[in-house]
């Protein structure tokens, strides 16, 4: 049974071909699948009629506004999270390093303590 995502899928052309081929031959045995592809395609007609035309050269200046567009170049990007996360385990290790030195003269007293003879009994 082929989801509704699935038959909008194959309505608006998106479904790979080999996956609408398989639900063409379905259909042609199936009238309830049948009829809700129809429904689908009544309803997308019916959406893209009341569309406004778009203006003149409106794709060509898409297409120019997006070739101008910034490209993200993975490889700078990269090179950036690897500086953060190095930079997150710098701070990480100083702050391990304060939080023992702040620590050691508490552990180092219990030792004395415990090394008391009083403290064996």
């Amino acid at each position: 049974m082929y989801s509704d995502d699935q038959i909008w899928r194959y309505v608006d052309g998106l479904m790979e071909a080999g996956d609408a081929q398989r639900l063409e031959q379905q259909a042609e045995a199936d009238e309830e699948l049948q009829a809700r592809i129809e429904q689908c395609r009544l309803i997308r007609s019916e959406v893209l009629a009341g569309a406004p035309e778009p203006p003149p050269g409106f794709a060509a200046e898409l297409a120019r506004r997006a070739a101008a567009a910034p490209v993200l170049d993975l490889e700078e990007a990269r090179r950036f999270l690897k500086r953060v996360l190095v930079a997150a385990a710098v701070l990480a290790a100083v702050g391990l390093a304060l939080l023992a030195m702040e620590a050691l003269p508490e552990i180092l007293r219990a030792e004395e303590a415990i090394a008391d003879p009083l403290f064996r009994r």
